[in-house]
């Protein structure tokens, strides 16, 4: 499956859900998320700009493989997913393949959707927890992205096709200036 996102950074979540709700958007999940970034002891994965993690939520573990990862006016990657039913032992199959964990990322995350359009708002959690709250928007295509970003106030420029190590970035260096 395609995957097609932007994050909107510097949110106010209590104003961004009473406009989702406004659009009529159905609150979907909400709870922590566990993420456990996987690769090669070389970075193999990363080198090849694709991304391998699990997502542990309150509905399961999640195995997921992003490939062709680009970054253009939106991010767009493959996305290959699987649920887990024993993420230890998934672990072990990925170690005996020369696979481990080299990054432990917890979030807590609120879920709504119009339609195929997602939307997610991302609060980090212990080391990441310097970056302010923001927002994801997840469609199909670019057009039902930049309609949703207009239609909740924003302006395209807002709209930027960041991974997490961008968002590590950018807030890193304005920690920096202040």
């Amino acid at each position: 499956m395609k995957e097609i996102e932007v994050k909107i950074l510097d949110i106010n979540k209590k104003i961004l859900e009473n406009k989702l709700k406004s659009l009529s958007a159905k609150k979907v999940s909400e709870g922590e998320l566990s993420t456990l970034y996987l690769d090669t002891k070389n970075k193999d994965i990363h080198h090849n700009k694709n991304m391998l993690r699990t997502r542990t939520s309150k509905n399961g573990v999640i195995l997921c493989l992003k490939t062709k990862m680009e970054k253009k006016e939106t991010k767009s990657a493959d996305e290959y997913e699987t649920k887990v039913s024993d993420l230890n032992n998934t672990l072990k199959i990925l170690n005996c393949l020369g696979i481990c964990v080299v990054e432990e990322v917890k979030k807590h995350r609120t879920s709504y959707k119009i339609n195929n359009v997602h939307f997610d708002i991302d609060t980090y959690l212990g080391n990441y927890s310097y970056i302010p709250t923001f927002f994801e928007i997840e469609a199909v295509n670019k057009k039902d992205i930049l309609k949703y970003v207009k239609l909740l106030g924003f302006k395209e420029s807002d709209a930027k096709p960041w991974t997490l190590g961008d968002l590590i970035r950018h807030y890193s260096k304005k920690n920096k200036t202040k």
